[in-house]
């Protein structure tokens, strides 16, 4: 845990957090860097800073969510939408997964993300069978995304994702999807699931109402 200090952009004042991570890699030149943080906020959801890349001297904005402890776990360049409270609720390991193969995306690890988004989205497969079709999930990632019930054109993304995440844990490729396409779908899938779920919550409620 470290400690980074920061002016708080609303008053002036003189602020300390305590942090695990902090992104070292600039989103647009991808060197590595000491930011120099300038004024942030933080509220009740999270902290934002302004930081400068003393390489480029192009600005950054960075983000980090608080856990229960009110420690930073990581604190990173906004380069994607935050998860969705849905999606958190549906599958915690799957949103732990995500965070940390986008933490190695904004560090420029890109041996790591085929694998950090593919192992990711087979978590969130394996817990919406659960939770929502309260189905049993095979051991097979190709399997469980056949049992997906109503997903029509989110499978394509889920059967693309299955690919790459396969060859980019095997020395041979065997097709010719991209770790971009990847990236891609993920965002597909991740918007496809946060809708799903709140639909089968919002019907949960409506089955639970008594008639008059």
């Amino acid at each position: 845990m470290e400690i980074l200090k920061y002016t708080n952009i609303i008053d002036n004042s003189e602020e300390e957090l305590a942090y695990d991570v902090i992104s070292t890699i600039c989103p647009y030149c991808n060197t590595g860097v000491n930011y120099n943080i300038l004024p942030g906020y933080e509220n009740e959801n999270g902290v934002a800073f302004i930081a400068e890349c003393p390489t480029c001297k192009k600005f950054n904005l960075l983000y980090g969510e608080s856990n229960d402890d009110n420690l930073y776990s990581a604190i990173h360049p906004i380069d994607h939408k935050p998860l969705s409270e849905n999606l958190r609720e549906l599958s915690p390991s799957f949103c732990e997964i995500y965070e940390q193969t986008y933490r190695a995306k904004s560090n420029n690890l890109t041996e790591l993300i085929g694998i950090g988004f593919g192992k990711a989205l087979e978590q969130l497969v394996h817990d919406y069978l659960i939770k929502v079709q309260n189905d049993k999930p095979k051991t097979n990632f190709a399997t469980n995304i056949k049992m997906l019930k109503n997903f029509d054109d989110a499978v394509i993304n889920l059967t693309l994702s299955r690919f790459v995440r396969n060859d980019e844990t095997h020395p041979i490729k065997e097709s010719s999807f991209t770790v971009e396409d990847l990236i891609d779908s993920v965002e597909c899938i991740v918007v496809f699931f946060d809708s799903k779920y709140s639909t089968f919550k919002l019907q949960s409620k409506i089955t639970s109402l008594k008639p008059e």
